[in-house]
């Protein structure tokens, strides 16, 4: 008669498994491309390795841009929140 299977949550019993499967690295830290037989999947840059472009402007050009910008709308309890917090930041510098 077959032994059951585990049900889910169940521990292996100790010594189950006598050698450690993973390598220990992280692939990640390389790029090797897919494994053997396999296609890429990725067709675009990962999201944890973003493009950084530098933009000359000048300082009025930055104001201009930061006006542009709204702060967002706070309702009540987090505006009273925040000016909480502000008093505590400067009590603490001074």
């Amino acid at each position: 008669m077959p032994t059951p299977a585990p049900r889910s949550g169940a521990r292996p019993a100790a010594g189950a498994f006598s050698q450690e499967r993973r390598s220990g690295s992280d692939r990640r830290q390389r790029d090797e491309g897919p494994p053997r037989g396999l296609r890429e999947r990725r067709v675009h840059m990962e999201a944890r390795r973003p493009q950084v472009e530098e933009l000359e402007m000048t300082l009025e050009e930055f104001q201009r841009l930061l006006e542009q910008t709204e702060a967002p709308q706070l309702d009540e309890a987090t505006r009273a929140l925040a000016e909480r917090a502000q008093i505590a930041r400067d009590r603490h510098r001074n």
